[in-house]
């Protein structure tokens, strides 16, 4: 039987127990419950794109293991890489439908970066040498460092997929104001200062946002998946046609598509 505290039961391995005792005391705790509740109301109250959320992972961390089946030895540093961008996804995923939306910038900054790294080590071996040896020692990380500068790699990319590197190059600066670098407009949007008279001020900070600053960052998240999933098709074009997941992203594509269409109808009704 299962051991029931407060009608919750945590599940850790294989053993049922009991939320404990002092969970939820401290202010910490009690922030940590919040979010989980915050998760459990973007499912409820976001079925829709909950669901592409879903379906992406299914797509391309579920599928993982079929698509990098016996990958050759050079690209095994560009499938970690995406491995790790797929981790982070989840992360960001979790972050993003809980409301900690500055947080969240952080880790679809790091998802893009992932994914242009795996697509650069994949067409580049001097790259993924570098990227590879760059624990070796001083010179090997000043090389890595002077390879993997950002705005060369979209330069790379420019070459290979013009529109590809625009768009990822401005939604990475998106990021980079809005949360993945402690800028001014991250800050605005997740803080306040009031002026409550007497030359006494009042600073608010907002550690999870409500149910309209979680889509917006579902909309990010959805476009940086987007890029990667391109990026991913840029490597291994033939095996995820051959597996049919081509279509599969399209198919998404369209989804999220038609859900932008109705969100737009929806705030234009508002507005009337």
């Amino acid at each position: 039987m299962k051991e029931v505290s407060s009608g919750v039961v945590v599940e850790s391995r294989m053993e049922h127990r009991p939320v404990p005792k002092h969970w939820g005391e401290s202010e910490l705790t009690k922030f940590l419950a919040h979010l989980e509740q915050q998760i459990l109301a973007s499912f409820a109250g976001l079925p829709e794109w909950f669901d592409i959320l879903i379906r992406i992972d299914q797509s391309v961390t579920e599928k993982a293991p079929t698509f990098f089946h016996e990958i050759d030895p050079p690209r095994r540093t560009s499938v970690k890489l995406f491995m790790r961008c797929f981790g982070t996804y989840r992360a960001a995923v979790r972050l993003s439908v809980s409301g900690q939306l500055f947080e969240a910038t952080v880790l679809m900054r790091s998802l893009l970066e992932c994914a242009v790294y795996a697509w650069v080590c994949s067409v580049s071996d001097v790259h993924r040498r570098a990227w590879e040896e760059r624990g070796d020692g001083e010179e090997g990380r000043k090389m890595s460092r002077k390879l993997f500068q950002w705005r060369d790699l979209l330069s790379l990319l420019e070459g290979a997929n013009k529109d590809l590197a625009a768009r990822i190059s401005e939604m990475y600066d998106q990021l980079i104001d809005y949360g993945a670098h402690p800028n001014v407009d991250g800050l605005a949007l997740s803080s306040d200062v009031k002026h409550l008279g007497h030359d006494k001020y009042e600073i608010i900070t907002v550690f999870a946002h409500g149910r309209e600053a979680v889509l917006l960052a579902i909309l990010d998240l959805l476009r940086c998946m987007h890029y990667v999933c391109q990026l991913l098709f840029m490597v291994i074009k033939e095996r995820l046609q051959i597996l049919g997941l081509d279509a599969e992203f399209l198919k998404t594509s369209e989804l999220i598509h038609e859900l932008i269409g109705k969100l737009e109808a929806e705030q234009k009704m508002k507005v009337a």
